[in-house]
């Protein structure tokens, strides 16, 4: 019986540990970019860094991003636009963070 306690309790124990700092769909890192009109942007290519690395990812039909990384902080770098756009967006830096995973970069012509 202790045994059978003990194999339950480790089990529990691993199923909390597993899911423990994920975040649900809802809370998922999202960017978007938009237009003035607030229709998404396809095809910006944009950097995602910690202090020590970045990733690039390209905005979807929709102009979004959901990155699948780890809690924290983060810097956003818009690195190409299509060519409609105003390249001022390509000189500003954008966050996200833990508290703050969802992020929209609107656009000007």
């Amino acid at each position: 019986m202790k045994k059978l306690f003990a194999i339950v309790l480790a089990f529990a124990l691993c199923l909390c540990l597993c899911g423990c700092g994920n975040k649900t769909e809802d809370e998922a890192y999202l960017i978007k970019v938009t237009d003035a009109q607030g229709r998404g942007v396809e095809g910006v290519k944009l950097d995602i860094c910690t202090d020590t690395t970045c990733t690039l990812f390209t905005t979807d039909a929709s102009g979004e991003v959901r990155p699948e990384i780890q809690p924290g902080d983060y810097t956003v770098h818009l690195l190409k636009l299509p060519e409609e756009y105003s390249k001022k967006a390509l000189e500003q830096e954008y966050k996200l963070t833990a508290s703050a995973y969802k992020l929209e970069i609107k656009l000007d012509k």
